[in-house]
């Protein structure tokens, strides 16, 4: 999608100093997470829905993500912890407890900059407000950047710069 934004000559997109058509895209999607609105969980365990069947994933490595997302204190509590199987979507999970999952899955290979699409839409406050809060202290103790794409008013109590868009441009 960017790349189809780039005009040479018309104001270049620079990413870390680099025009966007030279970037490295395998190097440039490591360094992005993304958590969409509707989470996909897999007929598997947790720990191959964190690890995405990532070569040389170790259990510590998802423990870390997994707790990094809040989403350990649950997980550990699983009949099997990371090896309990899921279901069909993670049906046996709450909504709240997919998003972690999906946010652990981001963290996974420690990105610079975290994609949050309506990550929360749909969860109750107390849970959208835990999520925010994992979030925030991301940000703040990890260095995390993080945009977060949201209707919700939960995330306006906590990031730096809020962005109102209106018929595609920017009205605030």
């Amino acid at each position: 999608l960017l790349a189809g934004l780039y005009q040479p000559g018309a104001g270049h997109i620079r990413i870390d100093g680099v025009d966007l058509p030279e970037l490295d895209l395998q190097r440039w999607r490591h360094l992005l997470g993304y958590v969409p609105q509707e989470v996909t969980l897999f007929h598997d365990t947790v720990f191959r829905n964190v690890s995405l069947w990532e070569e040389g994933a170790s259990e510590a490595d998802v423990i870390e993500a997994l707790q990094v997302a809040g989403a350990w204190p649950f997980v550990s509590e699983l009949p099997n912890g990371l090896h309990e199987l899921l279901g069909e979507r993670g049906h046996q999970l709450s909504g709240g407890q997919r998003q972690r999952i999906s946010i652990a899955r981001a963290l996974m290979h420690r990105p610079k900059l975290l994609i949050l699409d309506e990550a929360t839409t749909g969860l109750d406050p107390q849970t959208e407000g835990e999520i925010c809060e994992v979030v925030r202290k991301l940000c703040v103790e990890e260095g995390l950047t993080v945009l977060a794409i949201s209707h919700q008013p939960a995330w306006q109590r906590i990031v730096d710069r809020v962005y109102t868009m209106e018929d595609g441009a920017t009205v605030q």
